[in-house]
């Protein structure tokens, strides 16, 4: 993830959208992530595939339970 955008998506949602008018962002968090990051949760569930698969799809999961 690119910080830089995800800082400005929290800054639109704030400033645009009353639902999040409400919200701090986390500053003293957001300052320790690197300019481009994988979230630990995203990283943690990450599929490496020892041959290529042409029909691979990539995007997140989430689980449901």
């Amino acid at each position: 993830m690119r910080k830089a955008k995800v800082l400005a998506a929290l800054h639109y949602l704030k400033h645009y959208n009353y639902l999040y008018s409400d919200i701090a962002i986390n500053f003293s968090m957001t300052d320790r992530w690197s300019e481009d990051f994988i979230p630990p949760d995203i990283q943690d569930n990450i599929i490496c595939l020892d041959e290529l698969d042409h029909q691979e799809r990539e995007g997140y999961t989430v689980n449901l339970q």
